[in-house]
């Protein structure tokens, strides 16, 4: 009850920003005072009281007059707070200091912008839902727009005859279906919160047939400089309690929207669904479940599966007394039942009770029964760490959970998602005040039908894990400044294939209300110019660095674009859906879709949150994490810049395409890495 009126107060909080709730009874004391001397505001409060049968008194004063001021006050409340909240829509949907050179005179029109925007969005401390009201819509690019980059971005990949097809393709799309297309998308960009999302959500992920583990989940690894402890029960207590203290953090909203330069806010929707959420899956398409509240987690090891409670009488409990519960875990000699050690391989139920108290699980807890470990002279280390918490074994993680937190023997930790308090010894610090509730080992009858779909899904499953092939390199960052990953895997992957591929890099629209990415087409005129310099022994330096700068100011163009709405292929991936419910076949869609993104790269950010300063603790670097490639054929690169030294890349790829190797792609990326940096 506490906590359902905590959130309600909060939301009203959030609802009325950038006005503080006090500033109601600033409101209604003023009306009072100029209604006391006459100013009637048009008559209303007369009104309002000719309507009450009101004939009482409070504190001296008429009720119906109290009554009737309170109600003009609102209304008045309520009309600042939508100028006020309007006028910070329109002053965020300006995007033009994206675009301006930092070092460089900044505009008049940019200084102006700043000047309003800036009290408007500190009026009060904001709360972590306060601006999603005031977010702009993302913006529909026009077609002509969109269809333009899109040529420029293949135009490198094709050959002549296969760019002049293409190229006819795009303007029968443009003055004949796609203006029909076009007009349905900007019906649908008025009346959502947010054009893509939903089916991007639904159409990309949710209708997705095929394994998570492999095809949708993604991995992210401990920090690594510093062990905190080797105790694996203390670890995990530690991490439940912190991401226990996290989701309370988010349910009361104390947590800090992010901001750009301390003004622009960007959308915070996605953590709504961090915790208490479970992907059930579906014949034709999946659904996203998300439960109010969760007073447990679950807890897989070894095959077994526990129910494990982190609150008592309402209290949350302390590390040293969560400890207790895992250690038990770990204790505890039963052996799974038949089908119950391959159960998550599956991801559906059975039994009613035991599926519903994972689902409805906080999150999903793993203690592995392997070590993970980490050498900077040994990446092969990090890339076994890798494989176990993206693969393994294909049932040691609930993968239609928003995240499963895997806790390592040597109690090295990590986090696989669907897209420090510590004594001497290395146990938590503290007493337990009571002996916690049991864990309760989840029964499962499973009929021999069910055991055998399990199976199946196991089998498949680690043929599909067996695949991946991993590397981690750790590499020193010489620049500071320099982020030149685009240009070197693009150089990389043209060593590895011979060609040029189709480059996905992922970017974020979340300065927009319900913003998710859009895709950087990385592989440009530009950077294609540059890799041929590369190769040519005939360029000069000069000539190289020339090509190199024309290639990151082209990519640094095309990112600032894709953030503010003017990407390629959300836009067109809209076009397709509305085309699908139409029934209206599309070639220039088909060939569209139909190219493979044999590069797929994406950062891993840091830094977002001032609950953790990298400056101040520099041993506290994570590695980042990884993906699977989107091809068979192709390359999964995700990087992150840890420090200010240290770039980690995650590189993967599918070790049944003898084209691809990621030992050979990152063996490849040393000479480029040295010369971009």
């Amino acid at each position: 009850m506490f906590f359902a009126v905590a959130r309600f107060k909060n939301s009203v909080r959030a609802g009325v920003y950038p006005a503080p709730l006090s500033s109601w009874v600033l409101t209604f004391a003023v009306t009072c005072g100029l209604s006391a001397v006459g100013v009637d505001f048009f008559g209303f409060i007369h009104f309002l009281m000719s309507l009450s049968p009101l004939n009482l008194h409070l504190f001296g004063l008429p009720l119906a007059w109290l009554v009737s001021c309170s109600i003009v006050a609102t209304l008045w409340w309520i009309c600042v707070i939508l100028f006020f909240r309007y006028g910070l829509k329109l002053l965020l949907m300006y995007k033009g200091w994206i675009f301006e050179v930092r070092g460089t005179k900044t505009s008049l029109t940019t200084k102006l912008w700043m000047m309003c925007l800036r009290p408007l969005a500190n009026v009060t401390k904001p709360m972590l839902y306060s601006y999603q009201q005031s977010l702009p819509r993302l913006p529909l690019p026009s077609l002509e727009g969109t269809l333009e980059r899109f040529l420029r971005s293949v135009k490198p990949l094709e050959t002549a005859e296969e760019f002049a097809e293409t190229t006819r393709l795009a303007e029968e799309f443009r003055l004949g279906l796609g203006k029909k297309l076009q007009r349905y998308v900007w019906l649908k960009s008025w009346w959502s919160t947010n054009y893509v999302s939903n089916w991007w959500e639904e159409y990309v992920y949710l209708r997705g047939r095929s394994p998570l583990m492999v095809n949708s989940n993604f991995y992210c690894i401990d920090m690594l400089m510093e062990p905190l402890t080797n105790v694996q029960a203390a670890r995990a207590a530690s991490m439940i309690y912190g991401a226990l203290l996290f989701r309370r953090l988010l349910d009361r909203q104390e947590l800090e929207p992010i901001m750009i330069y301390s003004m622009v806010p960007l959308c915070s929707s996605q953590y709504e669904r961090l915790f208490n959420t479970t992907r059930v899956p579906g014949v034709e398409s999946d659904t996203i479940v998300h439960r109010a509240d969760a007073d447990h987690i679950a807890v897989l090891h070894k095959g077994r599966i526990f129910k494990v409670l982190v609150y008592h009488r309402g209290r949350l409990l302390k590390p040293c007394e969560i400890e207790m519960q895992p250690q038990k875990i770990l204790d505890n000699p039963v052996d799974p039942a038949d089908g119950e050690a391959k159960l998550p391989a599956l991801t559906a139920g059975v039994n009613r009770i035991s599926l519903n108290a994972v689902e409805s699980a906080a999150f999903v807890v793993t203690l592995d029964d392997k070590e993970f470990y980490y050498d900077p002279k040994d990446h092969t280390k990090l890339d076994k760490y890798a494989h176990q918490l993206l693969t393994e074994s294909g049932c040691d993680k609930w993968f239609d959970k928003t995240f499963n937190l895997v806790v390592a023997k040597n109690a090295r930790i990590g986090f696989n998602a669907e897209h420090s308090w510590y004594k001497e010894d290395g146990h938590c610090d503290g007493e337990p005040a009571f002996d916690p509730p049991e864990p309760v080992k989840l029964k499962w009858q499973l009929p021999p039908e069910c055991i055998g779909n399990i199976e199946f899904s196991y089998k498949r499953d680690p043929s599909a894990a067996s695949s991946l092939g991993y590397v981690v390199q750790q590499q020193q960052r010489r620049d500071p400044e320099a982020d030149r990953h685009p240009v070197c895997c693009i150089a990389v992957n043209w060593d590895s294939t011979g060609k040029f591929s189709l480059t996905y890099e992922a970017s974020m629209t979340r300065m927009y209300r319900e913003g998710r990415t859009e895709t950087v087409r990385s592989c440009s005129i530009e950077s294609c110019a540059f890799v041929l310099a590369m190769k040519n022994p005939e360029s000069t330096p000069s000539e190289r660095y020339k090509l190199l700068k024309d290639a990151c100011d082209r990519h640094q163009l095309s990112y600032q674009a894709a953030m503010v709405g003017e990407g390629v292929d959300r836009h067109l991936f809209c076009l397709y859906v509305v085309s699908r419910y139409l029934d209206a076949d599309s070639p220039f869609l088909k060939r569209v879709l139909s190219q493979p993104w044999r590069l797929s790269t994406s950062q891993t950010p840091h830094g977002q949150t001032s609950k953790l300063d990298l400056r101040k603790n520099p041993h506290w670097i994570s590695a980042g994490g990884g993906f699977r490639p989107v091809t068979d054929d192709g390359y999964g690169v995700s990087y992150i810049v840890a420090g200010e030294d240290v770039i980690f890349f995650h590189i993967s790829s599918k070790r049944s395409c003898n084209l691809t190797d990621s030992t050979r792609f990152a063996d490849s990326a040393q000479p480029h890495l040295g010369y971009i940096w």
